[in-house]
């Protein structure tokens, strides 16, 4: 809640306070939220009555500020630009409004006996004044006097209507400001300061746009029921046609005919001169709408068509032409290939009973070792094996480390021979 504190010490500042970035010297001037400020308002301990809050509304562009009034951090929404602009100038406007409605509704008179201040109590004042009177009338024209309730129930109404066509200056408001419908603001007229959109409150239903500066009104629209009346806008008649714009687009027309269209002159000229048929072969015909087509045409008179069909063959089902010349000899020994026979092509090869792998319609034989079966190689070195030409084998020359013998035998070299003791 906001307090009132009238004591506390103050510093003197014998300098200018000179900001140095765009904000507010007190962090609680300035909100971008209404609710945070109503919150900060009624709850915050350092709100204090009469502190201006202002309100920024990024979405709307607008500024407003209001003053807390009172202990319970209540706010007051202070005067801010008007429609215009210029708050003298709509001043001046509102008073020259209120002087019209008075001088539509007129002045009381000076031997008036009415005390009234306000047109309420007036219409009040003349009610009393008038049943004062019938009440006179009822005493001393009982006999000739008309039906007094029934009457007054129709005067009453009338009163009742007047009360509620008479209009009433409400002020100038934002559309989502505006009071809620009822019967005490029944003839209060208000001057939207927003662009706005109207709603299933108004007399001519939701979905409507008026610009700033529409006047409503609110009226009784049935039996206790009350809703919002435009009493002025702006109607964008850009999206209709004018006179002058429809008046030359139908000056380049013509009138519609059924059964007709436009054609062009050319091609009228056509038609006058072409020749009525007058008859035909048994080649040719007429079909409705005198339409001259080929009904039969015998092959003898088709241009070109006998040497054409000199060079071709009858079609058979089964049967095509092939690029080549297909003999009775090449037939005859295609008759003779029995049924699934293949191409004498090897299918595998084995190496001492082991399949070689074929890979991309190629054996590759690869070198023997001692784990593998393969192809051999002679060599002429000491202690090699050398391949002849016709594929003998036969050792070159054995170094005496290679010689082995049984262990109950040994060798004797004598001098280049040697002999097994």
């Amino acid at each position: 809640m906001a307090v009132i504190n009238k004591e506390g010490n103050y510093m003197a500042l014998p300098l200018k306070i000179r900001r140095g970035n765009p904000l507010p010297l007190d962090e609680s001037a300035v909100w971008y939220d209404y609710e945070e400020l109503v919150a900060y308002a009624q709850s915050n301990p350092v709100a204090y009555v009469g502190q201006i809050l202002v309100h920024v509304d990024e979405e709307q562009s607008t500024v407003n500020a209001y003053m807390i009034q009172n202990a319970a951090g209540n706010l007051i929404k202070l005067a801010s630009t008007t429609a215009s602009g210029d708050l003298t100038e709509d001043v001046l406007e509102l008073q020259g409004k209120v002087s019209a409605l008075e001088t539509l509704v007129g002045k009381k008179g000076a031997e008036s006996a009415i005390v009234a201040t306000d047109v309420w109590n007036a219409i009040e004042e003349v009610k009393a004044a008038y049943e004062a009177a019938d009440t006179a009338l009822s005493e001393n024209l009982s006999s000739n006097y008309y039906n007094k309730t029934a009457t007054d129930s129709q005067i009453d109404t009338k009163i009742a209507a007047a009360i509620g066509a008479t209009y009433k200056p409400g002020g100038s408001v934002a559309f989502e400001d505006l009071p809620e419908l009822s019967a005490a603001i029944e003839g209060k007229v208000y001057n939207i300061s927003n662009d706005f959109t109207t709603t299933d409150d108004f007399v001519d239903g939701a979905g409507k746009k008026f610009s700033a500066g529409t006047n409503v009104v609110c009226i009784e629209a049935s039996d206790g029921v009350y809703k919002w009346d435009v009493l002025t806008g702006v109607t964008d008649l850009s999206a209709y046609a004018t006179t002058e714009y429809v008046d030359e687009g139908l000056a380049e027309k013509v009138d519609v005919v059924e059964g007709s269209s436009l054609v062009e002159e050319t091609l009228i000229q056509k038609l006058r001169g072409m020749l009525e048929v007058k008859s035909v072969s048994d080649e040719l015909e007429v079909a409705e709408g005198g339409v001259l087509q080929v009904k039969a045409v015998d092959q003898s008179k088709v241009t070109g068509l006998s040497d054409a069909l000199a060079g071709k063959v009858n079609v058979e089902p089964g049967k095509g032409l092939s690029e080549e010349n297909f003999t009775s000899t090449l037939l005859e020994k295609l008759n003779g290939i029995a049924a699934g026979a293949q191409a004498n092509v090897i299918e595998s090869i084995q190496i001492n009973g082991e399949a070689a792998q074929i890979q991309g319609k190629a054996v590759n034989i690869p070198v023997a070792s001692a784990s593998v079966l393969g192809v051999v190689k002679g060599v002429t070195t000491e202690n090699g094996v050398a391949v002849a030409e016709d594929g003998t084998m036969s050792i070159n020359s054995v170094n005496v480390n290679k010689l082995v013998q049984a262990g109950d035998e040994r060798l004797v070299l004598d001098c280049g021979n040697s002999t097994n003791a």
